[in-house]
């Protein structure tokens, strides 16, 4: 094979002079250096995979529009949003036709009444315990756009470090319980996959705070404007993708669902981004992620808590009411998510997909 020379390398790909990072990594161009990095990812790769599924779906869904509005992307045959593949709809809330349809236009109105312009929007969403209640019992209050409650549905701007400093939160600690933070760190330097009948532990949070308060992008849409922004700065900084630490033997992946937000919010500002107090889309439960499997537990306790917290609970199962947990009677689920569900009722315990059939089977045995 032919060893491309330096010199010969730079001749065909030219260096941008807008390239950002070190002055080695400048030297370089973007696709060696992107490489280099990306090749030391181990596990990682699949965080990053996940990105590039997202920047693909993005392009796809802004297609050729140029303008700035979030809602004309399904225009002429085109897409309104991007859906994960993890997500279930709310369905047999009321007695409207479509509730997940519904909440959508309601997000939608709420949002274009707005004073700032919407550049994202989030139709689901979630976070740790104490950062949902959180958001529900102090941000929302405080910052939402529509606090005079005239519809059904409340919008309010992603959260910022500046809005934990409002009730005295300090973001710069973890709020971890002790030793969940090393288990974490060990975990990522492990490049086997984690088996199903050994699933890591699940982290607890105490306190709220954090580097971010809302996870997911599993239903979402986005500007042309804020794509276009997006493309520009991933294409001259590969270090807005991934990141080492001094002491980290290999690089790490920056999950999409935190580097879109915070390029939206440095690039059209904090109050960019518009969030609705009450999802159309949830996350499905106990999937057996491959990417983290060790907050799955924790999605569907937070899934939990945020129905509770925005409705109250709207079924008429009262004995499930008061936790939040009759948000599974209110979705549309598989045969087997239905068991799972049932499972944790009966035994106070989430198990994954990858082992129900097993732990269902020794039941039946005993």
């Amino acid at each position: 094979k032919r060893q491309w020379l330096e010199y010969e390398t730079k001749s065909l790909v030219p260096i941008s002079p807008e390239r950002q990072g070190s002055t080695e990594d400048i030297s370089l161009p973007y696709s060696m250096e992107l490489w280099r990095k990306a090749k030391t990812l181990n596990r990682d790769r699949s965080v990053l995979a996940c990105t590039l599924a997202h920047l693909i779906a993005m392009k796809t869904l802004v297609g050729a529009n140029e303008g700035d509005s979030l809602d004309n992307n399904g225009e002429d045959g085109g897409f309104d949003f991007i859906l994960e593949d993890n997500v279930r709809a709310l369905t047999g809330l009321t007695n409207s036709a479509c509730e997940c349809a519904d909440r959508i236009w309601d997000t939608i109105e709420a949002s274009n009444d707005a004073q700032s312009q919407c550049h994202m929007r989030y139709y689901g969403w979630l976070g740790s315990l104490p950062n949902i209640s959180w958001i529900y019992e102090n941000h929302i209050p405080r910052s939402a756009f529509n606090s005079e409650a005239l519809r059904h549905t409340t919008v309010f701007p992603f959260p910022t470090s500046d809005d934990f400093e409002l009730d005295s939160i300090d973001v710069s600690k973890s709020r971890m319980k002790e030793g969940q933070a090393k288990i974490q760190s060990e975990e990522s330097l492990k490049d086997e996959a984690i088996p199903f009948s050994k699933p890591p532990q699940t982290p607890h949070f105490e306190k709220p705070g954090g580097t971010q308060a809302v996870w997911g992008t599993f239903a979402y849409t986005i500007s042309p404007s804020a794509y276009r922004t997006l493309i520009h700065q991933l294409q001259n900084d590969v270090g807005s993708l991934m990141w080492k630490g001094k002491r980290m033997r290999a690089y790490q992946a920056k999950p999409i669902d935190k580097v879109l937000p915070r390029h939206i919010k440095s690039e059209f500002g904090p109050k960019s981004i518009h969030l609705p107090d009450r999802v159309a889309f949830v996350r499905a439960p106990m999937l057996g992620s491959l990417l983290h499997p060790h907050w799955e537990e924790g999605f569907c306790n937070s899934t939990e808590l945020q129905y509770h917290l925005s409705h109250g609970g709207e079924s008429s199962n009262s004995d499930n009411r008061a936790n939040g947990s009759d948000v599974w009677d209110n979705i549309f689920l598989s045969e087997e998510e239905i068991r799972i569900i049932n499972h944790r009722r009966k035994h106070g315990k989430w198990i994954h997909k990858g082992t129900m059939p097993k732990i269902l089977g020794d039941e039946v045995v005993s």
